[in-house]
């Protein structure tokens, strides 16, 4: 389990002033740490047992998520930006979740805000984990970066809205029970539909595809509002975007010319190691770009270089299709990966450990399996 930084206060006129480190420790338990005491814009460090306590002061301390109903107990003692009676209804049950800073997050290179936070996602902060290490200081002012693991508490309505939020990952999502299974007969019976009407070449996959979508929002399998959630928006502007890139490349002439300077480039290499090269260079791509990018641009370079040394232009496709999924040698390059980075606590330098042997085993497990076939 995942440790983690929390900023908890001494509540004025409560049983903790006056006391001391070890007072506080012993409330504690022997799984949290007293790391630093903040006060009055002061900072003690690993503060002595015997340091005496004030009202307001801010005890950093060090656990694991399992601690906030330690925490949460102790009298005397509240989390700082802990949510008010407001905020979370008495019939409303507080949900505790890890919210994962994303790579395109506008809480990039910002610092922790409490009030930021509660503002825009609704969710009060409990502790950090930034870089997928622990900190040793106070969470409130640090500057976030991509992967950093939130640990907040929210309402379950708002958490349904953080699924759907670009700027964070929810690392830990309750199971939804909600599923209309009373559905499930028609919805089944609408995608057999669209699936038979497509084979038997009756009408055009896209028109009975989209007579499903309108089925399913006629019959109630969907929600309108569920269905325009559900379109990746961003996926669908990078391929607007890209496409038009990739057919420029072919209509201008610029694949050729670069499938001429990669054939001369590769000079006497056998084929199979100019398809093994194709491969890996469309693995580097797809780690700084999504899988359907470096496709759209990998593809014409590869169809014109197969074609210049007398190739079979279709294995080439091949070896750049499945490359452009083995985002392996870091976080960023798939959305997968940067979901357990924080969470996790892993380095940038994990990644490319595990994921650099198993990049080179799979180009050459895949460049083998496309030549044998």
């Amino acid at each position: 389990m995942g440790k983690y930084v929390f900023d908890v206060v001494v509540v004025p006129d409560g049983p903790f002033v006056g006391g001391t480190v070890a007072d506080a420790t012993e409330a504690f338990g022997p799984e949290v740490d007293v790391v630093e005491i903040v006060r009055d814009g002061g900072r003690s460090v690993a503060p002595r047992q015997e340091e005496r306590l004030l009202e307001d002061d801010v005890l950093v301390v060090r656990s694991d998520r399992e601690a906030i109903a330690t925490l949460g107990a102790v009298a005397g003692l509240e989390f700082a930006g802990h949510p008010t009676a407001a905020e979370f209804p008495a019939d409303e049950e507080g949900v505790v979740t890890e919210l994962v800073v994303s790579f395109d997050s506008s809480l990039v290179g910002e610092r922790l805000d409490p009030e930021r936070i509660r503002a825009e996602f609704d969710a009060a902060v409990l502790g950090l984990r930034s870089r997928g290490e622990l900190l040793g200081e106070r969470i409130v002012g640090t500057r976030l970066v991509v992967g950093d693991t939130l640990l907040v508490q929210t309402t379950s309505e708002a958490l349904d809205r953080l699924v759907r939020d670009r700027d964070v990952i929810v690392a830990r999502q309750p199971p939804r029970t909600d599923y209309r299974t009373e559905k499930a007969p028609i919805a089944v019976a609408i995608m057999v539909g669209v699936v038979a009407v497509a084979a038997l070449e009756i009408y055009p996959i896209l028109i009975t595809a989209l007579a499903g979508v309108v089925a399913m929002i006629v019959t109630g399998v969907l929600k309108p509002t569920e269905l325009y959630d559900s379109v990746e928006w961003n996926i669908v502007f990078l391929l607007a975007g890209v496409i038009p890139l990739g057919i420029a490349l072919e209509e201008s002439g610029a694949a050729a010319f670069l499938a001429v300077l990669v054939v001369q480039a590769a000079g006497t290499l056998p084929l199979i190691a100019v398809l093994w090269l194709f491969y890996i260079a469309t693995g580097l791509i797809t780690e700084v770009v999504s899988n359907n990018a470096s496709v759209v641009l990998m593809i014409p370079v590869a169809a014109a270089s197969a074609a210049q040394i007398g190739a079979n232009p279709f294995a080439f496709v091949l070896a750049v299709t499945f490359a452009a999924s083995t985002a392996f040698l870091g976080p960023i390059g798939y959305q997968t990966n940067l979901f357990v980075y924080g969470p996790g606590g892993y380095r940038f330098g994990d990644y490319f450990r595990i994921g650099a042997p198993l990049q080179l085993l799979l180009s050459l497990v895949t460049v083998g399996g496309i030549v044998l076939l």
